[in-house]
């Protein structure tokens, strides 16, 4: 065999085996871009599951929170009709609750 068919084959096998790593390199990258879409993918499923448990807890503490504006109205109110007893002290009603 002479050496130009020997550099023939040998330049052969360099451009088949460039072929075969760059389709594995093509491969590897398709293979990473599928996990990082994925990973990504989980990490706004968490957000968004993260957001909707945030707005559920401040509903939940919503329904909790006391009308202090209504129940210093009402006081303020009763107050100015004359009622100005307590739980404590009685009220005009409260002998006659006790005295029938």
């Amino acid at each position: 065999m002479s050496y130009g068919i020997i550099g023939a084959l040998a330049a052969a096998g360099s451009v088949g085996y460039a072929i075969y790593s760059g389709e594995e390199a093509k491969k590897r990258q398709k293979e990473a871009l599928v996990r990082q879409e994925r990973v990504q993918q989980e990490a706004r499923d968490a957000a968004v599951s993260q957001r909707r448990a945030q707005e559920e807890e401040v509903r939940r503490a919503n329904r909790r929170k006391p009308d202090v504006a209504a129940i210093l109205e009402g006081a303020r109110v009763a107050g100015s009709a004359g009622s100005r007893s307590t739980l404590l002290t009685g009220g005009q009603n409260s002998t006659k609750l006790l005295g029938e």
